[in-house]
């Protein structure tokens, strides 16, 4: 918790970060089942354009991985949990906003991407300071 005391957003965050890691983790499974699944983009594993076309899964995987392992250390109030579920959580909301850019029909990246934005907005404010509840001074 550091100097600061209690900060129930920090278990409000961890929860959100253990929802998220999960959908983001379900999200890499299905970008593999999508590629490994599509005849027109079979190519040979452990190729370069192999590694390119699992690149997405591997962005997701480490995101949501990083999310749920560091959830109980996050409930606690520890700042280098906040730091890297910060830094994972901002790295799929690069991913995901680069394809909002993609035509993709029927995909639903707006929907993780809501998701992954309000944990990063959640995320940035707690760095900032922001204190629920709040302390009287």
């Amino acid at each position: 918790m550091g100097a600061v005391g209690f900060n129930a957003l920090y278990r409000v965050a961890a929860g959100l970060g253990g929802l998220l890691g999960v959908f983001l983790l379900m999200g890499a499974y299905g970008h593999v089942e999508a590629t490994a699944a599509s005849p027109e983009r079979s190519v040979p594993a452990l190729s370069a354009d192999w590694f390119a076309l699992m690149l997405p899964a591997l962005v997701l995987a480490a995101a949501g991985v990083t999310n749920v392992g560091v959830c109980m250390a996050l409930w606690r109030g520890a700042d280098w949990a906040l730091q890297l579920a910060l830094l994972a959580t901002l790295s799929a909301v690069f991913y995901l906003i680069y394809l909002m850019t993609t035509d993709l029909p029927e995909h639903p990246v707006g929907l993780f991407l809501a998701l992954v934005v309000c944990h990063l907005v959640l995320l940035a404010g707690i760095r900032a300071g922001l204190v629920w509840p709040a302390r009287s001074e």
